[in-house]
């Protein structure tokens, strides 16, 4: 059985042209994938892939 790992808060910001929440930072745990890219997301609004996504640090 795989062991979860725990997630990490990242910040997602979509930069698709036209969108309503274009550049607008959000907040969420993600949780690594076993392939590349290691970490993904997707807009709510859009549906397109989120690539501007930074670790938050404390």
């Amino acid at each position: 059985m795989d062991e979860e790992l725990d997630p990490v808060m990242m910040s997602a910001t979509c930069h698709t042209k036209g969108c309503p929440v274009a550049d607008i930072a959000f907040v969420a745990p993600m949780y690594p994938n076993a392939t590349e890219p290691i970490y993904r997301a997707q807009c709510g609004q859009c549906d397109q892939a989120i690539t501007d996504l930074v670790p938050v640090t404390a």
